[in-house]
């Protein structure tokens, strides 16, 4: 069942429990440098839930804490502190992204407690322009943000950026504009349906097959740029998503009724959290192969960078489209189809296959085949069997599954 985390008991002794035996395990090992950010994911753990309410399964709410956790850690000791041995970030790029997405979450979360604050706070004439307030705390802390990245990496942030995109072939300038091209029509022609309709499902699988052809290409090419544009995206969502909690009329009059059209029993919640899900998903496999392993120079790292293209731009929407359309049978205990899975299983092993033929890495040993095939039938399986969002969660264990490739 999908269980959500409102159980405050619940909540707490989750976060003590991994708390305590994780700081254990920690002291023993005599790695310091892991508590804070063990702290971070406890306080995360035990609050995200009462800021932003009935958003999260309980599987959900631990990954987002890990998440903002590792997020802290890197950037505390790569960043702020430049601790050697823990370093990663030793390029300005580098340092610009982690600098970005912790800000975004910094961002967020402030306007979220500043609009839990209101009623505490009870000043009358506040709580009538809290849409003007909550604009420019966040127009100030942005500034601050580009202050910190300006001194982070010696320079203006803003010129080196610019400088980034349009020098040399300028690259990135020409995938920003390939990106305005698809978006503009993809959006003003977007299907609709209405909430609770049978095909609802498949017409949110428009906006996976979207991803795909937008961000293929740019993976391919260039996976730094990729990197730079996720992470613009989910910063640009996050705070867009805050901003529409607390109710900016501006944006919430946009958003509102957009997302009404494609929301379903998912996003019950106070936040509607699947769109951001489906960019994290596709992200976080870039990020894992631009951070930890350096870039695309093998065929493992090609195939964990396109991951969460592959899995929730391809193969999600496949499963979903030939499940509805073609699918008799039906994996015990849930609604999905034999035939949606192997559906998927073909999608992503085909799409994989293409990717690694044009770059030219497809000469693997029939073993590493095998391998990736297996790896593919098993996230196929979780897709299948998981109440939890496959957006966030396939991408995940497919990174993991890919270690084997």
């Amino acid at each position: 069942c999908r269980f959500m985390v409102g159980n405050n008991g619940l909540k707490l002794n989750v976060a003590f429990i991994v708390a305590v035996s994780t700081g254990i395990c920690i002291y023993a090992r005599e790695e310091a440098e892991m508590l804070p950010a063990l702290f971070v994911f406890a306080i995360c753990l035990s609050t995200i839930q009462p800021a932003i309410p009935r958003s999260f399964t309980v599987g959900e709410a631990v990954v987002i804490a890990e998440l903002f956790a590792v997020l802290f850690h890197v950037t505390m000791f790569s960043v702020v502190f430049e601790v050697a041995h823990v370093r990663m970030l030793t390029s300005k790029l580098r340092k610009i992204i982690a600098i970005g997405l912790f800000s975004g979450v910094g961002i967020s979360a402030a306007n979220l407690l500043l609009f839990r604050a209101w009623p505490v706070l009870n000043i009358n004439r506040l709580q009538e322009l809290h849409g003007s307030c909550h604009c420019v705390m966040t127009a100030i802390m942005l500034v601050l943000v580009l202050e910190w990245m300006s001194y982070s990496i010696g320079e203006n942030s803003l010129i080196w950026v610019w400088n980034y995109v349009t020098e040399h072939t300028a690259t990135p300038l020409k995938f920003i504009v390939y990106y305005l091209i698809v978006l503009a029509p993809a959006l003003a022609l977007a299907p609709s349906s209405h909430k609770g309709s049978s095909h609802q499902i498949v017409v949110r699988k428009y906006f996976h097959l979207l991803a795909l052809v937008m961000f293929i290409p740019t993976i391919l090419v260039h996976i730094r740029f990729m990197a730079l544009a996720f992470a613009v995206a989910l910063c640009v969502f996050m705070v867009a998503e805050a901003l529409r909690i607390v109710e900016v009329k501006i944006l919430a009059d946009i958003m509102n009724p957009f997302m009404a059209r494609y929301v379903d029993e998912r996003d019950s919640g106070v936040a509607v959290l699947t769109h951001i899900y489906l960019l994290l998903g596709c992200a976080l496999p870039v990020f894992f192969t631009y951070f930890i392993q350096r870039g695309v120079f093998s065929a493992n790292s090609l195939l964990i960078a396109l991951s969460g293209v592959t899995v929730t731009g391809l193969g999600d929407a496949a499963a979903s489209y030939f499940g509805k359309r073609f699918g008799r049978y039906r994996w015990p205990g849930s609604a999905k189809t034999v035939e949606g899975s192997c559906a998927m299983i073909v999608a992503v092993l085909a799409l994989q296959a293409f990717c690694l033929r044009i770059v030219g890495f497809h000469h693997l040993s029939a073993a590493s085949w095998c391998r990736l095939v297996l790896a593919d039938v098993l996230v196929s399986l979780l897709e299948a069997c998981t109440d939890q969002i496959d957006n966030l969660f396939l991408p995940l264990y497919h990174i993991a599954l890919l270690q084997m490739v």
